[in-house]
């Protein structure tokens, strides 16, 4: 079977005769000798696995903890700038009663 582009996880080499299989969800690679049938070589592939149900927990909950950290530092920044404008209104008014 020829590799003709649209199935990238299977490469045939006419002149060896070996057989290159590439697993798209794991990573690994196998070559096969297609005349025996013969496994020559295995790898794993180095890539990491899919991250475990706690690792994507803990990722969600650091999400949540950062932006709640960020939800209250807007909310201290918004409540110092109603202050400082508050102040600039009184003394404005001060100033326009004390003319």
């Amino acid at each position: 079977m020829l590799n003709d582009g649209k199935n990238p996880a299977l490469f045939f080499s006419r002149m060896s005769k070996i057989i290159e299989i590439f697993c798209s969800n794991c990573g690994s690679k196998l070559w096969i000798d297609s005349e025996s049938g013969e496994i020559l070589k295995a790898e794993k592939s180095t890539k990491k696995t899919s991250p475990s149900l706690e690792d994507l927990l803990k990722k969600e909950q650091e999400k949540k903890e950062k932006a709640d950290e960020r939800l209250k530092q807007m909310h201290s920044l918004l409540e110092t700038k109603k202050k400082k404008a508050a102040e600039i209104f009184e003394k404005s008014l001060k100033n326009d009663s004390g003319e």
